[in-house]
């Protein structure tokens, strides 16, 4: 309804506009009439789309895609997963499963196979890197590969940058397997949200992720 009350607004004083220019002829007028007649075009295509349902449509897609953002981080693969360091990849949290989107593959993580969901920096997964005993070889079971491409940077890093890291540790047969990704600050966040979100549930459940050995 506003939209049409809003059109008819505008075709009026389009019309006005159009005799007061024509008995006049100020250049005033006729800017005044192209305004309108700009805003009867705008006003006619929203009407138009509402009574066709594209604005439902439009607004649908909009939410559609706000929702979607919100349960997607991109990150770059470090390790883990068949692809190469620092792939760009999209990792999505669905119902049952997280998606991970990366080098033309689409891989599904099973929450029920997630034993651990952590977010570290650099500087934290260097500190458990240098503290395991027996230096390089324990190191590099911190976080899987990840604790020694981190670790082995310990002494390279010249800058006071910091770097995170999204790092899933699950079961993959019988055996502990990660995979690890390197996302932006502005995903920190929401990284860790996910973790919150997956030690409550596994609380809530009673999750036992005991290995028989």
């Amino acid at each position: 309804m506003g939209w049409l009350i809003g059109l008819i607004f505008s075709l009026l004083m389009t019309f006005g506009g159009i005799v007061s220019y024509s008995m006049e002829k100020k250049v005033e007028e006729l800017v005044v009439v192209v305004i309108f007649v700009l805003l009867d075009i705008c006003c006619i295509k929203k009407y138009r789309d509402k009574k066709t349902g594209k604005t439902a449509e439009k607004k649908q897609k909009k939410k559609d895609s706000k929702e979607m953002l919100s349960r997607m981080i991109t990150g770059k693969h470090q390790a883990g997963l068949p692809l190469s360091q620092d792939t760009s990849c999209e990792i999505t949290v669905e119902n049952d499963c997280f998606k991970i989107s990366g080098g033309g593959n689409v891989f599904e993580l099973k929450k029920n196979k997630i034993t651990d969901i952590a977010v570290k920096t650099d500087a934290e997964i260097q500190k458990q890197y240098v503290s395991s005993i027996g230096g390089a070889v324990a190191g590099g079971m911190v976080f899987g590969p990840l604790g020694a491409i981190v670790g082995g940077r310990a002494k390279e890093k010249k800058t006071t940058t910091i770097t995170y890291y999204l790092i899933f540790t699950y079961r993959s047969k019988d055996e502990i397997d990660y995979a690890s990704f390197e996302i932006p600050f502005n995903c920190f966040y929401k990284a860790q949200k996910w973790r919150k979100d997956f030690q409550n549930q596994a609380t809530s459940n009673d999750i036992n992720n005991s290995i028989e050995l």
